[in-house]
């Protein structure tokens, strides 16, 4: 499956559905979900918080930032994955300009809108020690 990345529509039906009251049936938590943090935003319009579907579970508030570089996972939240990253020699820096500690690389995973399946897509993802504020941080392209 070719790497691309998420049609625009879909992030701003993304944007627009976060908008609106959520539903008893995107309301409900499975047994399986990985990573609850915090529970799900009560904001009426947080910021591009998505519910993604890797590894057969589900991860709550990824994170679409238009400024990220790469895609990062919190460690906690590989270890809950029950994956194993590949060595990497990719290097973070913040914007402070420190480093973070690059644990390893997931290469061509295929993540998943839990919303709505049929819109997934194929990427690779650092796994850095960050804390857990969110599941996944997204790059936008």
């Amino acid at each position: 499956m070719p790497v691309a990345p998420l049609p625009a529509a879909v992030i701003s039906q993304a944007s627009h559905d976060m908008g609106r009251p959520l539903t008893n049936a995107i309301n409900k938590f499975d047994p399986n979900d990985v990573a609850l943090i915090g529970g799900r935003s009560r904001y009426h319009t947080p910021p591009f918080l998505l519910t993604c579907e890797i590894f057969n579970k589900n991860v709550h508030n990824c994170l679409v930032d238009s400024g990220a570089s790469s895609n990062i996972l919190p460690k906690s939240i590989c270890t809950k994955l029950n994956v194993q990253p590949q060595k990497s020699v990719v290097h973070i820096v913040q914007l402070d300009q420190s480093q973070v500690e690059v644990i390893g690389e997931l290469n061509q995973v295929t993540i998943r809108l839990s919303s709505n399946p049929k819109v997934c897509q194929v990427i690779d993802i650092l796994v850095a020690n960050i804390p857990k504020l969110y599941g996944l941080i997204l790059k936008r392209d």
